[in-house]
């Protein structure tokens, strides 16, 4: 990454040529939104995106392990499937609404895991 002096931060320098409309501008008095087609070059500039992750408190204990309060927590990486979390009470109100439909696949698989967690 270059380091280019005055640049406010937050901001990266992306271009140096004639800006389109809406677009950043580095002048003296710092980035200004460009309204018309620029006629001579200028550094283009754009807002850096702030990263932002999921966490979800865990058991486990490995390296990508965030220990904060006591708790466990790892990072969501954007790749994962999500994940429901309901407590066995939740779970024993959805059976209860899926038997009324006849949902049997649905069924099965979470009286097996009430079984297991009850």
């Amino acid at each position: 990454m270059i380091e280019i002096e005055g640049l406010p931060e937050g901001w990266k320098g992306v271009a140096y040529r004639r800006p389109y409309p809406q677009e950043y501008i580095l002048k003296s008095e710092g980035a200004m939104k460009v309204r018309i087609r620029g006629e001579q070059p200028w550094l283009i500039i754009e807002r850096i995106k702030q990263r932002e992750i999921t966490l979800v408190e865990t058991d486990e204990r490995c390296s990508d392990i965030y220990n904060m309060r006591g708790s466990y927590w790892r990072e969501v990486k954007e790749t994962e499937e999500p994940k429901l979390s309901l407590s066995v009470g939740e779970c024993k109100e959805a059976m209860r609404k899926l038997e009324t439909f006849n949902v049997t696949d649905l069924s099965v698989k979470i009286c097996r895991f009430l079984k297991e967690h009850s």
